[in-house]
């Protein structure tokens, strides 16, 4: 059990123990902010779940 914050594309979203949808924000620092509260409120740790970029291009190494 824990508290999540997920990257939604331009929002963030927290999904609380036990639920399944949740409170959305547009600021992170408003989203972490409040997931920090609810993490102490429900006794849980806080995991932040940022998505991989869509096409993140070559590996560096492999730049010229």
């Amino acid at each position: 059990m824990a508290v999540w914050i997920f990257n939604r594309g331009l929002e963030w979203e927290i999904i609380e123990p036990d639920q399944r949808h949740g409170q959305r924000f547009v600021d992170f620092a408003e989203a972490l902010r409040v997931g920090e509260h609810l993490a102490a409120q429900h006794g849980q740790p806080l995991f932040i779940h940022f998505r991989p970029l869509a096409n993140p291009g070559p590996p560096a190494s492999s730049w010229s």
